[in-house]
């Protein structure tokens, strides 16, 4: 995995070897909330595999999605980084 993100990210993979040394990975069952609405997140994500749908709530109840992401994407939120 690290061979696939080093490359992902154009990164030597001793660079990304000191980067990963914070970090974790958390992995979410099918259907899981990663964050409430509204929240901010002070983590940067990665996608290793699976989809990540963002959406939100109409005022009519509905959701609306407005971002998916796969295999390879990134993952914040814009209002931090």
């Amino acid at each position: 995995m690290k061979e696939v993100l080093a490359e992902k990210l154009n990164m030597p993979l001793r660079h990304l070897e000191i980067l990963l040394e914070g970090s974790e990975i958390i992995k979410y069952k099918k259907n899981s909330q990663l964050m409430p609405n509204n929240a901010v997140s002070h983590q940067l994500g990665y996608v290793i595999s699976g989809a990540l749908r963002t959406y939100t709530i109409t005022k009519e109840g509905e959701e609306f999605s407005f971002l998916l992401q796969v295999d390879g994407d990134f993952l914040e939120t814009m209002r931090v980084f």
